[in-house]
């Protein structure tokens, strides 16, 4: 199974470098990880 999410855009979220994330990257990224998008963020003050 593949994302099909450009390597680039894999590692500037790994690397918390990414200034915005399109949609659909989120939606494959919680599919392909079968987890919620709650699991994948968290707000930080």
């Amino acid at each position: 199974m593949s994302t099909d999410i450009n390597r680039g855009t894999i590692t500037r979220l790994y690397k918390e470098t990414a200034t915005r994330v399109e949609l659909d990257v989120i939606e494959k990224l919680c599919r392909y990880l079968e987890i919620e998008i709650h699991d994948l963020f968290e707000i930080v003050d």
